[in-house]
């Protein structure tokens, strides 16, 4: 196909940097060249909001870093995309709008996708609601292939591109104080229906659940229903600990669908402290207690170790799988 490799590029040519004088190196699949860079490597690159939380943490770290501080921050739920945009979707609000009670929860938020708060809910339901009243108008039919979240892309409506705000369907010009207004209220009322008028009781966890599903039963009718361990998480797509959701979906648009299964942290200077974790359980088999005795740990940033020899794990295992080729 036209996306197939037909050549390498050149090994002085390769992403690299070497001796960074902050002496730190993070990724978090963000764009790892400039736009000039002549190679093509990809076009589907993560919009950054995690590799600047990665930065602004160890830039505020203090001391040698630790495997204490390396599990915190791969459970850290602070958003910099909410932290960059909420203030402008609330200063664009019209004043009429800005003494309800989503306002004022919104208002006082510091960005924390808890899983114990309305606040994260209120904000990812306003942010998709905004996103479809800005360009629905223009997509038509094909919204659903491009419908997200988009911060960056919202962030220059708001700061340069208020022409998106005009709905073209309509013979009004609307301004995006007016279409943040409308976006609001359709979220809140549309949460209202499923969660109760007080927006003070909703919790992002109620809606914003790992979707843990067997690979093979999750497609059997009524196996699927019995073997699915959803738990309600903190996070979202933009956060450290990562909880991406489908909003395009009419019927889930907010459980999580897109995280971390497997995290590690790595001692280099003495492997046998290295810590690790999966989600739900070792088995996948749903009658064993370990099919899902791991996922409230996985959830709550739990870790074990493999501190043994081979002959010391064996000998302590509780039950041993052995694979013969046929």
């Amino acid at each position: 196909g036209e996306s197939d490799w037909d050549g390498f590029v050149p090994f002085e040519d390769l992403p690299m940097i070497r001796d960074p004088v902050s002496g730190k190196l993070f990724n978090a699949n963000n764009r790892v060249v400039p736009e000039t860079y002549r190679w093509y490597i990809s076009d589907d690159w993560d919009e950054g909001f995690r590799a600047l939380r990665i930065e602004q943490l160890l830039h505020a770290a203090e001391g040698p870093h630790t495997l204490d501080d390396s599990k915190a921050m791969q459970m850290d739920t602070v958003s910099p995309a909410a932290r960059q945009l909420l203030p402008l979707m609330l200063q664009a609000l019209p004043a009429d709008v800005s003494d309800g009670v989503a306002v004022r929860l919104l208002a006082e938020w510091d960005g924390t996708m808890s899983r114990e708060r309305p606040e994260p809910l209120l904000f990812i339901a306003w942010l998709r609601a905004f996103n479809r009243a800005v360009y629905a108008d223009v997509l038509g039919p094909r919204l659903r292939e491009f419908w997200g979240l988009r911060p960056t892309f919202i962030r220059h409506v708001l700061t340069g591109g208020a022409h998106w705000c005009d709905d073209t369907r309509t013979g009004e010009t609307e301004t995006c104080a007016q279409t943040l207004a409308r976006s609001l209220d359709t979220a809140v009322g549309d949460l209202s229906e499923s969660l109760g008028d007080d927006p003070t009781q909703w919790r992002w966890g109620d809606v914003h659940q790992a979707r843990l599903r067997h690979r093979v039963f999750d497609r059997i009718p009524l196996l699927d229903r019995w073997t699915r361990l959803d738990i309600p998480i903190g996070g979202g797509p933009y956060t450290l600990n990562r909880a991406g959701s489908r909003i395009a979906r009419d019927d889930d648009p907010f459980g999580s669908v897109h995280g971390a299964g497997f995290r590690a942290v790595y001692d280099l200077a003495d492997l046998d402290r290295s810590r690790f974790m999966i989600a739900t359980g070792q088995s996948g088999n749903p009658f064993s207690p370990h099919y899902g005795d791991l996922a409230r740990s996985w959830r709550d940033g739990g870790w074990i170790t493999l501190a043994q020899s081979r002959s010391e794990l064996g000998a302590t295992a509780l039950s041993r799988i052995i694979l013969v080729p046929q």
